[in-house]
């Protein structure tokens, strides 16, 4: 029999939810604003974060963010277990979720129309669903790109699988389609998710970790492949990879 669930356990999932609901929609509201900010000549000179600041200023005045607010005082009405609270809540979470459905429907119709804005904005939403785990979400928007040809947005799905949802075997079955694809990069994925999934296939990672030195040349593989040989027994040409590794990547950053 399933165990009841408490008014407070209740309470912080709905918070969570609203939290991250959210940070999703102003995160990519106030992203779009200042790229269209921007594209203005008296900002073109301006700094990112200059212009970020000129926009969440003007949302502050305009009283936009204010559903932040309406939030926690919310929030304070639950603790305090107020008459209709908690019902609110859940209305506003509702709200918030819809308001970011109708942002990615949107998004979905002017890639659909072919904007190129659209598409750069669509993966900026991509991204703050993932950042904020909503992974159902996050799976639409690469699942979208996937249809439409958008680079990476096959290795994106294994990453929710792999990550978000713990499903690592279904995120390698995505891993290996993407580099069937031609996405070679997607080879470090796959060998990263047998190095450290449980249980761990330590034969595939080593055959993956490889293929990803041969054909993406990716120093973090050479790394972890010298760290398995270490830890299989083979120190000697293990640590000469790591030292190999580290020197390419200080390169790389150096470079950067």
């Amino acid at each position: 029999m399933k165990k009841k669930r408490s008014y407070e356990d209740k309470f912080e999932r709905l918070c969570t939810r609203l939290d991250h609901q959210l940070n999703i929609k102003y995160r990519y509201n106030i992203h779009t604003k200042v790229i269209l900010l921007e594209n203005e000549t008296s900002y073109s000179d301006t700094s990112y974060m200059d212009t970020l600041m000129t926009v969440i200023k003007k949302e502050k005045d305009f009283g936009i963010l204010s559903e932040y607010d309406v939030a926690e005082e919310l929030y304070k009405a639950c603790k305090l277990k107020l008459p209709h609270a908690y019902q609110l809540l859940i209305k506003m979470v509702q709200k918030i979720e819809n308001d970011n459905r109708g942002i990615l429907e949107m998004l979905e119709t002017a890639v659909g129309a072919g904007s190129p804005l659209g598409k750069d904005f669509l993966q900026y939403f991509g991204e703050c669903c993932w950042d904020e785990q909503d992974a159902a979400k996050a799976l639409e928007v690469y699942r979208f790109e996937l249809e439409h040809g958008i680079a990476g947005a096959r290795v994106k799905i294994g990453m929710v699988y792999d990550e978000l949802l713990e499903d690592h075997m279904q995120a390698a079955h995505c891993y290996r389609l993407a580099f069937q694809e031609g996405d070679e990069a997607a080879a470090y994925n796959l060998a990263f998710t047998y190095r450290y999934m449980e249980p761990q296939d330590l034969l595939l990672a080593e055959k993956w970790f490889e293929i990803s030195v041969k054909r993406d040349k990716y120093p973090h593989s050479l790394r972890e492949l010298g760290e398995l040989y270490v830890a299989t027994d083979r120190e000697k040409i293990g640590l000469l990879m790591i030292k190999q590794a580290d020197q390419q990547i200080a390169k790389l950053i150096d470079e950067w």
